[in-house]
Formats: C-alpha cells, sequence, structure tokens
C-alpha cells in the first residue's frame, strides 16, 4: 500500500469516526427528546385553544385521576376539553424543565410546574401558578401520548 492510499484510509476512517456518533445521535432520539415533543405538542394545541390539536397527542381515554371542580368530565375528556377551551379566550403557557422517570407500566411518569396567563369568557383572568403529573404511554404508532393527568394544582399566582 502506498503512502497516499494509507493516508487516504486513515482520513476516511477518521471522518467515519467522527460522523458515526453524530449520524446516530440523530437517527435515534432520546426519552427526553420524546417526553419533550409530546409535551411541546400539547402546549402548542392548549396555547392554539385547539381542542383537535391537542387530542391528536393524547390517548382515545385519558384517566383524569384528580378532581378538577372546573372540568366537566362526566361527558369524557374530550368532550370536556373542547367545553373548557371554548370559554378560554387568551392563554399562555411557560413551562419549566420537565422531570420524568420510566413507568412500571410502561411509559413515563412525568411531573411539572409552569405558569400560565388565561383569560375566560365571563369570568375575568390572570396569571397562574401549574402543579401538573401526567403519565404518558406509548402509542401503536409509536409516539408518545398523554394517558391520565395524575394531579393538578393551579393557584392565583400574585403579580
Amino acid at each position: 500500500m502506498s503512502a497516499a492510499a494509507g493516508r487516504r484510509l486513515l482520513f476516511a476512517g477518521l471522518a467515519l469516526a467522527v460522523a458515526l456518533p453524530v449520524a446516530l445521535d440523530l437517527l435515534i432520539e432520546t426519552d427526553e427528546e420524546r417526553v419533550a415533543a409530546t409535551l411541546d405538542g400539547l402546549d402548542a394545541g392548549l396555547e392554539a385553544r385547539d381542542a383537535d390539536a391537542v387530542l391528536a397527542w393524547c390517548a382515545p381515554e385519558v384517566a383524569l385521576r384528580t378532581g378538577l371542580p372546573w372540568l366537566p368530565t362526566r361527558t369524557g375528556f374530550a368532550a370536556a376539553l373542547r367545553t373548557s377551551l371554548a370559554r378560554v379566550t387568551e392563554l399562555r403557557l411557560q413551562r419549566e424543565p420537565a422531570q420524568f422517570e420510566s413507568h412500571p407500566d410502561g411509559g413515563f411518569r412525568v411531573v411539572m410546574s409552569g405558569s400560565a396567563f388565561a383569560v375566560v369568557s365571563r369570568l375575568g383572568g390572570g396569571p397562574f401558578r401549574l402543579d401538573l403529573t401526567v403519565q404518558l404511554t406509548e402509542s401503536a404508532a409509536g409516539t408518545l401520548e398523554l394517558a391520565a393527568v395524575e394531579a393538578l394544582a393551579v393557584s392565583p399566582r400574585l403579580r
């Protein structure tokens, strides 16, 4: 083997050694990226006050394991979401970094906090603090979806 061929082989090996981890990182989605993409999708749908966009990130039946007196869940999560969002005229969310752990039944348990500014027709609006725990499960398509709301605390936030 000539010196030039050896240098080309060495450069090709170095290029492969540098490119392979980058390519794998782009091809393999981490759990953190999957959770963040799901939460971002839910946030975007809520801020747009678009129930269909929110429900696209939800399991067919979302379990509400917490009492939400202002959310009429007797009709099911989807109907309650549509009713509630129809009354909201403005909604801005700001989520702090979420903490998540693998759930024993599959999927992830996500604990997050943040703030919201909401205006509800005939009630007014203002800033709120949100503390939320949800369960995300894997859908048949391999994406994560909201399966359960385990805890939700909403409190007024003084300016």
